[in-house]
């Protein structure tokens, strides 16, 4: 009986090689949407200061305040990158430690 299971399913290093992956398709999921929020607001500093020299205004004061929010912005963003990289990496240590635990009680 002990052997059939044992010869049933995946290994857990397949079961880690498969998280692994998972895990690595969401880091890159998470860095695409990055980059692309970062084109985003790059887009719309530049709207606003072509809008700017369109009306005429003060381009130092106006960047001034554009720079600010930007940085604003990206405090906020890699904040929030840190916490999904906490919590990926909280939840990869879960399973990591749900597959030894399984392993144990099945070998």
């Amino acid at each position: 009986m002990d052997e059939t299971l044992k010869s049933i399913g995946i290994s857990p290093r397949e079961r880690l090689e498969r998280i692994e992956a998972v895990l690595e398709r969401i880091d890159n999921k998470l860095d695409g949407k990055a980059d692309q929020s970062t084109v985003v607001a790059m887009e719309v500093r530049l709207k606003a200061v072509e809008a700017c020299i369109e009306r005429g205004e003060d381009l130092k004061i106006r960047y001034a305040e554009l720079n600010a929010v930007f940085k604003e912005l990206h405090a906020d963003h890699e904040q929030l990158r840190n916490r999904m990289a906490y919590y990926f990496g909280g939840i990869a240590a879960v399973a990591v430690a749900a597959e030894l635990f399984f392993a144990h009680l099945i070998g």
